[in-house]
């Protein structure tokens, strides 16, 4: 207001100047005040909209599930695992939780299934962050830049590695921990994880989880 009032009068009013000081203090009070309120109901509906998109009753869920139902229970266990784990090292558990059942969205899709699966997700207006965890799907085209990346990759991958030998009969004696263990490591070693972000004690922590995991 100050400024247009110069512009109009070529003059400076100490009235003006004060009235439009106050006007910015209401403005930023107000502001405040209302953010408290705002941010939370947002964030809220952030939630809500991750939570939606994992329901049995939303339609790409009820795809997969008519897909195979194998893969189905395959997401539902990651998703579950991944949501416990990102708990436990203080990650967006949300995030994790849908990024974990759709982490093989591509592969539902077919080739090139990294590209595939981005389209699928963006054709459901998946939130950004869950896209990009798609997009790096085991590293393959890109990067884990984040620790939530990371930990999706951790889980589908052990859970993989399980499921497949206890399909396989001739696997009669196994060990969890020394899988487990074999398997993060020798990912670890590899250096998938240096880009992610992901600290060595939330590494050990989500590793020491999956080990003591009684439902794998």
């Amino acid at each position: 207001p100050s400024l247009f009032y110069y512009w109009n009068s070529k003059e400076m009013d100490g009235f003006v100047i004060l009235k439009s000081a106050i006007d910015g203090v209401i403005t930023i009070v107000v502001a405040v005040i209302c953010s408290r309120y705002i941010v939370p109901e947002t964030q809220n509906e952030i939630e809500n909209v991750y939570y939606d998109i994992v329901s049995d009753d939303y339609s790409l869920v009820k795809e997969v599930r008519a897909y195979s139902e194998q893969e189905y229970k395959h997401a539902k266990k990651v998703s579950g695992i991944c949501a416990k784990c990102a708990a436990i090292a203080n990650l967006d558990v949300t995030l994790c939780l849908v990024s974990g059942f759709y982490y093989r969205l591509g592969k539902w899709q077919g080739e090139p299934h990294i590209y595939n699966g981005i389209v699928k997700a963006k054709d459901y207006c998946f939130p950004e962050k869950v896209i990009d965890i798609l997009s790096e799907y085991y590293g393959e085209e890109k990067d884990l830049s984040t620790p939530e990346s990371a930990l999706v990759q951790m889980v589908d991958a052990v859970m993989i590695k399980l499921e497949y030998l206890k399909d396989d009969v001739s696997n009669s004696q196994w060990n969890n921990e020394i899988i487990v263990y074999q398997i993060l490591n020798e990912y670890s070693s590899k250096g998938l994880y240096d880009k992610s972000g992901l600290s060595m004690n939330q590494f050990l922590k989500i590793r020491e989880y999956l080990v003591k995991e009684e439902s794998l």
